[in-house]
């Protein structure tokens, strides 16, 4: 999970995301406008008020014989009433523009940053995500971006609106009687002292609970998606216990929340009631003393009464400022992250602004040079630092030694090891190992879907961390060992990486499949499994391709892969997930159509029939290259490589699928092997 960064104010996370929450100022000065208009007409209602009731008060004195109103009384009495009917509803029109405006620049607010956070995480390595559980970025992308809407729209409105009130009617209060203005205003110093130790215990429990609610949402999508395999091992009583638990924890952070906001409203409560309780009291002895008169005194009760409201609403604005910050704070710890792999700055002569990358003239010509890769690891990481300052502090000879000792052996163990390879135009290599041999690690590191060290990987003579990123992965397509499909439909997932084509699939009701769609599946021999499909290919896949095969989805990736007319083409264990039939028939396909004449390949197996296709063969081991040549060479010459072969003959007459006796227990039960099952390189 997400370590927290160290907390930080609300105005500096709105000034360093000023392009966001700014963009909208025009928008949002007319709303503080339309405030600034509402709040003004609101106070004039009031001493318009005042004026009514002095005017009541000098044409009927209290204790004298009332005479019926006359005519010309009726005549000054009504324009009174006419100008309170006109305030309030100009301050109608006023409240409903400023709630317009402010509450949607607020949802813009959102709308830009949901977008762009989403952006930021298109940009992030693959590592990235295996760090981040995909449960607490979906929470961050809905919970703590929606919690910012409301501090640009609601919570500006809220702030701005109890500022306007307070200084149009404070002053309005001391002109109708400022001694008892002060009293009613006496305690507010105390109150403001407690409301801000207590917003902070706020924005504390909203980062809690914003944190926790993430844990929520990994757990549910891990769950969800693994529930084949919880049902399988009987685990629905533990997870479901582990996810009361995790809800338990929201629970009780959300209950301590609620209390630090229900003593902040508490607070603001009871300020309203003594202020009205001490206007009440020393006002009406202001009153009964000829101090004050009934209309100052009535619109004295009517400004504090519209006090009251954005009195309480300061609970709801600090409360909104509070939460915002924290799931503020939450974002930037995203944005902070910058991606370990970017496009160089200041690169030369890379293909920037072809999206063809044939059309640049690359001949497909890839070099390795003394490649070493190491995972970073943590704990490594950790205790090397650890080591490095104790290493710095005097100790004793043994402490030395034992501190060296510990130190030599901290870091992880490279996973490639002096890699040199050169793969020439239009050649097809093949790397062949056992498995945690280093093949898939390799072969991620030419698109740069992990950090590649500089000056060991080239292509076309220069340095691929110097390549435009974009321009790098549309010219060297790779097809990874475990097969992801997007929930649409298999014609949409086979054009995925040709935009220009699936944008026509998108703009069309029921169109036939494109060509070209089609002689993709059939050379990756998955057209006629497609064909016996509900929709054939305007079937929807499900949700990462589960209504498909293993088999079905590697076979359409396949095809999602050659569909793309790239110079180089990197394929980890294409066949992993598919029968014996099924790969001759691929195999047989790609020689006929000649798929690798005019591409530069490296491929991944562990299946000996793709050989037949490959110009040369190199074999792995522990990280390292052994040995690189012919399929006969390196029979000639490698006991692994004849080990490796002898096996894949033995599993080609025992057929697909054999029954295998556990060896450590005798009487135990047969265990079912899928002889083809996917290999992961560690």
């Amino acid at each position: 999970m997400t370590q927290a960064h160290s907390p930080k104010t609300l105005f500096s996370l709105v000034y360093k995301y000023r392009d966001i929450l700014g963009r909208y100022n025009l928008q949002l000065g007319l709303g503080v406008l339309a405030l600034v208009a509402t709040n003004g007409l609101l106070t004039a209602i009031p001493w318009q008020l005042k004026q009514v009731v002095d005017f009541l008060q000098k044409r009927f004195p209290a204790g004298l014989h009332s005479p019926s109103p006359s005519q010309q009384l009726w005549t000054e009495f009504y324009p009174h009433l006419g100008w309170i009917a006109l305030l309030a509803t100009l301050m109608l029109i006023a409240r409903v523009l400023s709630r317009q405006w402010l509450l949607g620049a607020g949802r813009r607010v959102e709308f830009d940053l949901r977008n762009k956070l989403y952006a930021h995480l298109l940009k992030m390595p693959p590592d990235y995500f295996a760090a981040h559980p995909i449960g607490e970025l979906m929470s961050r992308l809905t919970n703590d971006v929606d919690a910012t809407k409301y501090l640009t729209g609601g919570g500006l409105m809220l702030g701005a609106n109890t500022v306007l009130a307070y200084a149009l009617a404070i002053p309005m209060m001391l002109k109708i009687n400022w001694r008892l203005a002060l009293v009613t205003f006496l305690f507010y110093p105390v109150v403001l002292i407690l409301m801000s130790r207590i917003s902070k215990k706020v924005r504390q429990g909203f980062y809690s609970v914003q944190s926790v609610l993430a844990d929520i949402s990994t757990v549910a999508q891990e769950n969800l998606n693994g529930m084949m395999v919880i049902q399988s091992y009987v685990r629905e009583d533990h997870e479901n216990r582990r996810f009361q638990a995790v809800c338990e924890r929201y629970f009780s952070a959300y209950t301590g929340l609620i209390h630090e906001r229900i003593l902040l409203f508490m607070v603001l409560a009871a300020l309203s009631g003594l202020s009205l309780f001490l206007v009440l009291l020393v006002g009406g002895w202001q009153v009964i003393g000829h101090h004050l008169d009934w209309g100052g005194f009535v619109a004295f009760t009517m400004y504090l009464e519209q006090l009251a409201w954005p009195t309480m609403a300061l609970g709801w604005t600090i409360s909104i400022f509070q939460q915002g910050t924290a799931s503020l704070q939450r974002l930037d710890e995203v944005f902070s992250t910058e991606p370990s792999i970017q496009t160089p700055q200041s690169a030369e002569g890379q293909p920037t602004t072809s999206p063809e990358p044939s059309a640049s003239g690359l001949m497909g010509h890839l070099e390795i040079r003394n490649l070493t890769f190491a995972y970073y690891n943590p704990y490594h990481a950790q205790k090397a630092e650890e080591a490095a300052a104790n290493a710095s502090t005097p100790a004793s000879p043994e402490a030395d030694q034992s501190s060296d000792l510990s130190a030599g052996a901290l870091p992880s163990k490279p996973v490639l090891r002096d890699i040199n390879l050169e793969i020439r135009p239009g050649e097809t290599l093949a790397l062949v190992g056992p498995v945690g041999s280093g093949k898939s690690t390799l072969l991620r590191l030419l698109p740069r879907l992990m950090d590649t060290p500089a000056q060991s990987i080239f292509l076309d003579g220069q340095d691929i961390t110097q390549w435009d990123l974009s321009a790098l992965r549309a010219s060297l397509v790779f097809m990874p060992q475990m097969s992801f499909l997007f929930s649409t439909t298999v014609r949409q997932n086979i054009a995925f990486g040709q935009p220009q084509v699936l944008q026509e699939l998108l703009q069309e009701d029921a169109p036939q499949p494109e060509p070209s769609i089609v002689q993709a599946a059939e050379t990756a021999s998955v057209h006629l499994d497609i064909l016996g499909l509900p929709q054939q290919y305007q079937t929807l896949v499900g949700e990462r391709g589960l209504m498909l095969s293993g088999g079905q989805r590697q076979r359409v990736s396949l095809a999602r892969a050659l569909m793309m007319d790239a110079p180089v083409l990197v394929l980890d264990d294409p066949f992993s997930n598919v029968d014996a039939e099924t790969e001759r028939n691929i195999v047989s396909a790609l020689r006929e159509r000649k798929i690798f004449q005019h591409k530069t390949t490296l491929l991944a197996t562990h299946r000996f029939s793709l050989l037949a296709l490959c110009d040369r063969i190199a074999l792995m081991d522990e990280g390292r290259i052994l040995a690189v040549g012919t399929h006969a060479e390196l029979m000639a010459t490698q006991p692994l490589y004849q080990k490796l072969h002898r096996l894949q003959e033995l599993r080609n007459a025992l057929g697909e699928w054999t029954l295998e006796p556990d060896s450590t227990e005798p009487k135990g039960p047969a265990v079912l092997v899928a002889a083809d099952d996917a290999e992961e390189d560690s």
